[in-house]
């Protein structure tokens, strides 16, 4: 939610902090700027109940470093992380286009379905890469989707997540018990409300699923206020019909929806690749059938990439065609010549 306020901090490490552009359960964000390379930033803060709670702040740093590691094209690069003033930030990339939060509250809307699954693919790709490095999101949301240009989004907060190994010390490196990276309850899977501690991306699959049928109907499919009553509709509450609020979905986009959003974790997609995957298959309608995805620049360059070799082929067919023809054209002209040559020799 965007919100612009008199700022709390003028500057947190090696970061002039310029304005609050977004708060949330466990903190603030502000836009700041390097002070030395002058470049946009986006450097959240932490609660200070949330800082002082945790055992030690190295816990949080050690997740913020492995979350750096992380460089793709759909994830929000973690840049830098710290402790000041008595609480804990981490810089992240700037992301001017807000969230796909953001965008559903300003156009009062929901989105197309062919936009819903191409956000959709790009928190798969994102996961897939976390996975690489052991890390559950525990926190997928529209809020934590951000928009970096049309057709290319982000997935924001693996800052906050759950590393599933252990790190190098022997310890845990997690944040459960300390009410950071929990979850949201109006998109937590069952099984997180219950055991935060042990879900994998199941759990994020889950919450990616309850994302869409937002983005898709403008809609929660379990709205309220009582934490605990949002809880156990989505423990025990069968899926509202999604047809019902939006009756232009297709068919096999609600179902979909309904396995990412299955109950148990067994039941539903079990990796993030294989639902993008799938994915692939209910967008390929949009896209003229075409093998394309439009939300990575890597897809979008590969297919210039492509685009010019075509073109190169195609000059090159008609420059062939070309000089094929003035071949044949001076041969003609030197059989001519050396008919004049006999002719006017024989006379």
């Amino acid at each position: 939610m965007s919100l612009e306020t008199k700022n709390e901090f003028k500057q947190l490490g090696a970061y002039i902090i310029e304005k609050e552009i977004a708060f949330g359960a466990v903190g603030k964000i502000y836009l700041g700027k390097h002070k030395t390379l002058n470049i946009p930033v986006a450097v959240k803060v932490l609660n200070r109940e949330i800082s002082e709670n945790l055992v030690t702040s190295q816990r949080f740093i050690r997740e913020a470093k492995a979350a750096a590691q992380m460089s793709h094209i759909n994830i929000v690069k973690v840049l830098d992380c710290g402790t000041e003033q008595d609480v804990i930030y981490y810089v992240m990339e700037y992301v001017k286009g807000g969230s796909c939060g953001d965008k559903l509250r300003q156009e009062k809307k929901p989105l197309s379905e062919n936009e819903v699954l191409a956000i959709g693919q790009s928190v798969c790709r994102a996961l897939t890469e976390a996975k690489k490095f052991d890390v559950v999101h525990r926190d997928i949301k529209p809020d934590n989707i951000m928009v970096s240009a049309p057709g290319l989004y982000k997935l924001a907060d693996l800052g906050l997540a759950k590393l599933q190994k252990e790190t190098n010390d022997g310890q845990r490196s997690d944040l459960t018990g300390y009410q950071i990276g929990m979850g949201t309850p109006h998109y937590m899977a069952p099984e997180q409300a219950l055991d935060a501690k042990n879900v994998d991306q199941r759990a994020d699959i889950y919450s990616l699923g309850v994302t869409m049928f937002q983005l898709a109907t403008n809609q929660l499919p379990y709205p309220g206020a009582d934490v605990g009553a949002v809880l156990r509709k989505h423990a025990i509450k069968e899926i509202p019909d999604i047809t019902k609020i939006n009756p232009q979905l297709s068919t096999e986009f609600c179902k979909m929806i309904y396995k990412c959003m299955a109950k148990t974790p067994e039941k539903r997609f079990q990796t993030p690749k294989i639902l993008e995957t799938h994915l692939d298959k209910l967008r390929s309608p949009f896209l003229e059938n075409k093998p394309i995805h439009q939300d990575t620049v890597t897809d979008i360059t590969e297919n210039l990439y492509s685009e010019i070799n075509n073109q190169k082929a195609k000059s090159s067919s008609q420059n062939t065609s070309k000089y094929q023809s003035l071949t044949i054209i001076s041969i003609l002209l030197i059989i001519i010549i050396l008919a004049v040559i006999v002719l006017f020799t024989s006379n």
